[in-house]
């Protein structure tokens, strides 16, 4: 699946021992803060450490060995507990623009309406990115057929939710085991759902998806959160280079988050980087 690159990130404390908002995103009006540049893109990044929540995250993208351009974009903010990917799709570089007003959908909801209810905050914040895109399908008809996938991680003082439409995963690695949080909106997904034995060609289309015509009502799930859980939100250009024991394995490794999500990347890349890889990893 192609996908475009937009990010907001909390700026690395580890690495630079600052609190400050950081970007990344495709060329659209900028979010205030300081930026840190990534290989061809801009990063846009919120904090990377909350010491209420007691959240350490970062989040990487990278365009893999075989796409020319990212169309992953991804959102770390842990001081509001709020962490995203989107993966586009459409191409031409629609899924490019796509993910990145999905990502500033969630910025602009987040930002408002934070202290609402999270199931509240979730459903507002994926309306907003649907007719975001579709106000953009309207005034570009070239980018008629653009859509994106978004996974979300909100994480409040007493406990958290994930919600997605498409298929970027969320997992929570807790104990040295990983644990997958939602479910694929694919083809393929249905398929195994099922219990076919079907291996269909069309197994990697999606069932769901935010865009004009698409779907794009979320999952929504309350998860508990414990010290030392590890979660991780990506795009499946992780996930279909990756395996999932060796996810464990890295999530398991002790890095730090911003170290977990270049390694997981590296061997995405290292399998052969069919697509663009996105990992963002929270610490709680």
């Amino acid at each position: 699946m192609p996908h475009a690159a937009t990010g907001v990130d909390a700026g690395d404390t580890e690495r630079s021992g600052r609190r400050h908002p950081e970007v990344r995103r495709s060329p659209s009006p900028p979010i205030p803060g300081p930026a840190r540049k990534q290989p061809g893109r801009d990063n846009i990044c919120l904090n990377e450490r909350a010491d209420l929540l007691n959240l350490r995250a970062a989040g990487r993208t990278d365009c893999g060995k075989v796409r020319k351009n990212d169309e992953d974009s991804y959102l770390v903010d842990a001081e509001r507990g709020v962490f995203a990917v989107a993966d586009g799709v459409g191409g031409n570089r629609g899924g490019e623009i796509a993910s990145r007003l999905a990502v500033e959908a969630v910025v602009d909801v987040a930002s408002n309406r934070n202290g609402s209810a999270p199931e509240v905050l979730l459903e507002g914040i994926f309306a907003a990115a649907r007719a975001k895109i579709t106000s953009s399908i309207d005034a570009e008809p070239k980018n008629e057929g653009m859509a994106t996938t978004l996974v979300m991680l909100l994480v409040r003082d007493d406990g958290g939710w994930v919600a997605h439409c498409g298929d970027s995963r969320a997992y929570r690695w807790r104990s040295g085991k990983l644990e997958r949080l939602t479910r694929d909106h694919s083809f393929g997904a249905e398929l195994a759902i099922a219990g076919s034995p079907y291996q269909s060609p069309f197994a990697h289309v999606l069932t769901r998806s935010l865009g004009k015509k698409e779907s794009g009502a979320p999952d929504k799930a309350r998860v508990d959160i414990a010290g030392g859980d590890r979660y991780l939100l990506c795009c499946d250009g992780l996930t279909g280079m990756v395996p999932e024991p060796e996810i464990e394995r890295v999530l398991g490794e002790g890095l730090s988050p911003d170290a977990t999500c270049a390694r997981l990347i590296e061997m995405a890349n290292a399998a052969g980087g069919l697509d663009n890889i996105t990992a963002v990893v929270v610490d709680c």
